[in-house]
């Protein structure tokens, strides 16, 4: 192999720098000047993780600051603010690692997935924050070609959940956001937690079909999100504490805390 030449690219995101916090402090002014700097460096093409450099779906919580914060230069060289184009990259990107049909992976780019017993390569609720993500970059920037064009793969996560339906008409898979007090944290179980997210999902995923033309999908998700909604009422609401039980793990009911009762 003869290498003809080399190029260097900066990927980093072109921010123009505004204002700058400055006290009679250093600590505080070099504080902010880390702070700052970080912000930097980790938007390279999507929202990524200091320490890992992988874009992680979970950025989508950070979401509603970054599309307020960044602005960039537009295709006219006029600021474009509130700047969406990171989040679209990211969600590009981690559609892009769904295989088969499985579910896509929670970060990338990421070797989790080979080493199976690593529990951060898919994440279930990652899943769901991507459906969500996705319907508020469409309903912030009217971007009807993305939605078109990670439709497969939103159906196809949107199914490994109808898969997993039990009897009782909510999902069983891993329980994984980590509340301090969730006690089915990484359990296997129909979690709380995670059918909450799953109707959320659905719910998006219902409003975006119709919004691409696709009225059947449309119904057919309206009609899981609806019969999500009863079970998840019926099952794991608790009357006595007046509140959601954690889950329903071995077919027993798990209380929402750590509390014997």
């Amino acid at each position: 192999m003869r290498l003809h030449g080399v190029r260097v690219v900066n990927r980093l995101y072109p921010f123009d720098r505004l204002g700058r916090f400055h006290s009679n402090d250093s600590m505080l002014n070099e504080l902010s000047d880390m702070a700052v700097h970080t912000a930097q460096v980790n938007s390279e093409d999507g929202c990524v993780d200091a320490c890992e450099r992988g874009e992680w779906m979970t950025a989508y919580i950070d979401y509603p600051v970054i599309r307020i914060a960044f602005a960039g230069p537009g295709p006219d060289g006029r600021p474009l603010y509130s700047d969406p184009r990171l989040i679209a990259n990211m969600l590009r990107r981690l559609a892009l690692t769904q295989q088969g049909d499985d579910l896509m992976l929670a970060c990338s780019p990421s070797d989790l997935h080979l080493r199976p017993e690593n529990v951060h390569a898919r994440i279930e609720d990652h899943v769901c924050f991507l459906v969500q993500t996705l319907r508020r970059h469409y309903e912030n920037t009217g971007d009807a070609e993305l939605v078109r064009e990670l439709w497969p793969v939103l159906t196809k996560q949107i199914q490994w959940f109808l898969d997993r339906r039990t009897k009782r008409g909510v999902v069983h898979a891993r329980e994984w956001f980590l509340h301090f007090d969730n006690p089915v944290s990484f359990q296997m179980c129909e979690g709380t937690t995670l059918n909450a997210m799953v109707y959320r999902a659905l719910e998006d995923a219902a409003d975006l079909a119709e919004m691409l033309g696709k009225s059947e999908r449309a119904r057919r998700h309206a009609a899981a999100t609806a019969s999500l909604h009863r079970a998840f009422n019926r099952h794991l609401w608790d009357a006595t504490s007046g509140t959601y039980y954690a889950g329903i793990r071995e077919g027993k009911k798990t209380p929402s805390d750590f509390s014997l009762r």
